[in-house]
């Protein structure tokens, strides 16, 4: 199955698994870009034990990747529900070369919440953008 779907393509769209009736409930999720490296990772690590895992609560909770033997890496998230706008978002799966199904209405969100690390990445990247632009100018 390709992973990612191959431009100027024309796919169909099956629709007759759109009504949710198999009791899932469909999650968009949205990573931060330390999150999603960490999770790509330990994927390339192919570990056979399954030490990562997912913790939830009411509102949120939390992912632990296992990074090397005996650190983890914990990344926050919070739950909350789709806006009902007329923007509907929904969740499709590709069936084959040139078929895709819906699965559903996206119902509600994951956002991972950033860490320091990510703050501390940004204020690197604006203080280089900053010494390049004063030497732009300069010159």
């Amino acid at each position: 199955m390709d992973r990612n779907l191959r431009g100027n393509h024309r796919f169909r769209l099956n629709e007759d698994s759109a009504s949710n009736d198999d009791g899932k409930l469909l999650i968009f999720v949205k990573l931060t870009d330390s999150c999603m490296k960490a999770i790509e990772t330990y994927i390339k690590q192919n570990k056979k034990a399954n030490l990562s895992n997912i913790k939830f609560n009411l509102t949120g909770g939390e992912i632990s990747i296992p990074i090397n033997n005996n650190d983890k890496k914990t990344y926050s998230f919070q739950i909350s529900p789709e806006d009902k706008t007329p923007e509907v978002f929904q969740c499709i799966k590709q069936i084959n070369r040139d078929q895709l199904e819906s699965c559903g209405l996206i119902e509600q969100r994951i956002n991972v919440q950033a860490q320091e690390d990510v703050y501390s990445m940004t204020r690197t990247k604006v203080s280089e953008f900053q010494k390049h632009e004063e030497l732009t100018k300069k010159q």
